[in-house]
């Protein structure tokens, strides 16, 4: 669950890079892990049921995929500005 790529394990992933020993960081990400599991769990298997079927229509997958397109674009464009104006 951990390796799931997200701004959650970003941060877990960084914190882990910190610490002094292998060992530290391994266990960091193993509670990461350990600890995101049962929230994913539930909504994988109660997901349908909790939001009454809405995450199966294709009317809603489509525009969750049309307005996260466009916040990637937006993250993008402010990345690359920001790198620009460093230079």
């Amino acid at each position: 669950m951990g390796l799931l790529p997200c701004g959650l394990t970003y941060q877990a992933l960084i914190l882990s890079l910190l610490m002094h020993r292998v060992m530290n960081g391994a266990l960091i990400m193993f509670a990461f892990g350990v600890a995101s599991m049962p929230g994913l769990l539930t909504l994988g298997v109660f997901g349908t049921t909790l939001f009454n079927g809405v995450l199966r229509r294709p009317a809603f997958r489509t525009r969750v995929t049309q307005i996260s397109s466009t916040l990637m674009t937006i993250t993008a464009v402010a990345v690359i500005a920001r790198g620009v104006s460093l230079l």
